[in-house]
């Protein structure tokens, strides 16, 4: 059954998206798929969509590589580009994770590939699986729709989309559960392997693009409304900025929302936005060239807002590349372990 399925797609070339819930085998089947497209004489893609269990390239990217020969396995296929999603999540990120398939068929079809394989996540249920995997459709035009299942947990998708009939077949003998720590654990690994030797750069933040964040977008606030925001908030600004959704200030400590809202009515503003230095301290980054193309992984270590400057842990030998950094949403130590979520960097 595989096999055909292998067939079909090798006979009519293109992008073949592949959807399952979550341990039904999904990334197995893609190396199999890639490398019997590849033994055919096909120019090969892989893209690994699941930013929160990727084999290609570092955890919360969508990544893409080329297929050279057989692969027993999508982490033996190295990475050749990567879109930062900054999310080891797509709920929350559904904009960003589309855009990043986009971007990501659109480098692999650059490169000459005639079969661009997408491995996806585990998220097929509810209202958010559904139209996040509508999206994709819409978006990408797959040729081929790829459905894995172990019963009808992907009935309510609409794998007959544009025209193209889904290749239906069971989970894959052998895929077995993984427990939510044996997903934190293997995540971990990655983050680990691309975050451990990371070179500590201070750069002038004048010289960087920040994207996907409200910091340094906006005007500054002037001295006498910092101080009406200290006292009214018993609590240090760091640094204060007008955006357009309103006042951002960074402090040191967390806020009541009630406390945060009553603020912001007194200041005569819509809202009020708190970070706290925390969030801006391991957060997890993507660098980004001056066309704004990821280069790979860091960590913000810290903005000093006295000196105009960033820390950041850059991989050894980027820095120089490196002409922006765009914010994820997690907090990363060097070794890997998830230090929780950061307000800093948006999301869908």
């Amino acid at each position: 059954m595989y096999e055909r399925i292998a067939e079909a797609v090798a006979d009519n070339p293109g992008v073949c998206l592949v959807i399952g819930a979550p341990d039904t085998g999904k990334s197995t089947f893609c190396a199999f798929l890639a490398s019997y497209c590849a033994e055919r004489g096909l120019s090969t893609a892989v893209i690994d969509a699941d930013v929160g269990q990727a084999d290609i390239g570092p955890p919360a990217t969508v990544s893409m590589g080329q297929v050279a020969g057989v692969h027993a396995s999508l982490a033996d296929i190295a990475p050749a580009a990567h879109y930062f999603v900054g999310s080891i999540s797509p709920r929350g990120a559904e904009t960003l994770s589309v855009v990043a398939g986009r971007r990501m068929v659109d480098e692999a079809k650059r490169r000459g590939s005639d079969v661009i394989i997408i491995d996806t996540t585990g998220a097929v249920r509810g209202r958010m699986g559904r139209m996040l995997k509508t999206a994709k459709m819409d978006v990408l035009l797959p040729a081929h729709v790829v459905a894995l299942q172990r019963e009808n947990e992907l009935e309510h998708l609409p794998l007959r989309h544009h025209g193209v009939p889904a290749l239906r077949a069971p989970a894959l003998p052998g895929a077995r559960s993984r427990s939510r720590w044996e997903r934190a654990f293997l995540r971990r690994q990655r983050f680990a392997q691309y975050l451990v030797n990371l070179e500590e750069q201070t750069i002038s933040w004048d010289s960087l693009i920040l994207r996907r964040t409200f910091l340094l977008s906006g005007r500054p606030l002037d001295r006498d409304l910092r101080l009406r925001l200290t006292r009214a908030l018993g609590d240090h600004v760091h640094h204060g900025e007008e955006v357009p959704e309103g006042l951002l200030a960074v402090v040191d400590g967390r806020h009541r929302r009630e406390a945060i809202e009553s603020v912001a009515r007194k200041e005569g503003v819509d809202r009020l936005i708190l970070l706290r230095r925390e969030d801006l301290s391991d957060l997890y980054i993507g660098l980004d060239d001056e066309r704004g193309d990821c280069l790979g992984v860091g960590l913000l270590r810290q903005i000093d807002f006295t000196c105009g400057v960033i820390r950041m842990g850059v991989p050894p030998g980027l820095v120089h590349r490196v002409a922006g950094i765009t914010l994820g949403s997690i907090r990363v130590s060097p070794d890997g372990k998830e230090l929780g979520f950061s307000p800093a960097g948006l999301r869908s």
